[in-house]
């Protein structure tokens, strides 16, 4: 089990079609794909975004090699598995803290949600 983060970027180099598949480099991330196979990661449409902040959940379903570069992998998502927030959830809230870590890699992968996000949350975006 792996809790992950993914990242879209409407300017991205990646093959990313999100809500179907998103593609990502072997070296760095492909062990921790593979362990999120089977399970929920949380998607986060990035700065660069028209309406930045966590926007959904999905299932991972399969890693399948990227036929066009070797070094690339993309993770196919379940069909029907998409469920998204009533409204965008902010990446962080005033005096709770960053809620994604700086680290580029640590924001892309292998999160536990902060304890601030998961009760604002609670009370926000999932209402009765």
């Amino acid at each position: 089990m792996a809790k992950l983060v993914l990242i879209s970027n409407p300017i991205s180099i990646y093959d990313d079609v999100p809500g179907d598949r998103y593609n990502f480099p072997n070296r760095s991330y492909l062990s921790t794909m593979a362990k999120a196979v089977g399970d929920w990661v949380v998607l986060y449409s990035g700065s660069k975004s028209s309406s930045p902040g966590f926007y959904a959940i999905q299932k991972i379903e399969k890693i399948v090699p990227d036929p066009v570069n070797a070094e690339r992998s993309y993770a196919i998502v379940t069909p029907g598995s998409l469920w998204t927030f009533e409204q965008n959830v902010p990446r962080a809230r005033p005096n709770c803290g960053r809620i994604v870590a700086t680290r580029k890699r640590q924001a892309a992968f292998n999160l536990a949600p902060h304890p601030a996000f998961l009760e604002w949350h609670r009370e926000n975006v999932f209402k009765g």
